[in-house]
């Protein structure tokens, strides 16, 4: 299985995993499956941290590309067809990471791993946890 962590569940998975349901853990730490994580949650911690939303996040904001070495995530870039659909109406969501890592979701055919019940009655996305 190949998947799209959301910015949440990264931040979870690495701040504090034992919020994470286990069935979603044990698909992140499966080794068979892809993990992959977006530049846009990059983006998003960057941001967010700077800004003093997320001061928890420190370490891995510090360290971000060792951190995926760590846990064997993959980066993905965020590329001109992954903006273009993100910028149609395609979420409940207006916010643009969210929107940006949907679409990624969607064009990679990535199962994305959130918490967001809002994105679950999207055609074609599939959701692990919601």
């Amino acid at each position: 299985m190949n998947l799209l962590l959301d910015t949440h569940t990264l931040i979870v998975f690495d701040t504090a995993p034992k919020l994470l349901p286990t069935r979603v853990k044990k698909v992140i730490r499966d080794k068979k499956n892809r993990v992959f994580v977006s530049d846009v949650s990059a983006w998003e911690i960057s941001i967010k941290f700077n800004i003093g939303k997320l001061p928890q996040v420190a370490p891995l904001y510090k360290s971000f590309q060792a951190s995926l070495q760590i846990y064997s995530f993959e980066s993905l870039a965020f590329t001109t067809e992954h903006a273009l659909l993100a910028g149609q109406a395609i979420t409940p969501h207006q916010d643009p990471f969210d929107r940006a890592l949907v679409a990624q979701a969607m064009l990679e055919d990535l199962v994305f791993v959130t918490n967001d019940a809002k994105l679950t009655s999207l055609a074609g996305l599939t959701i692990l946890w919601g």
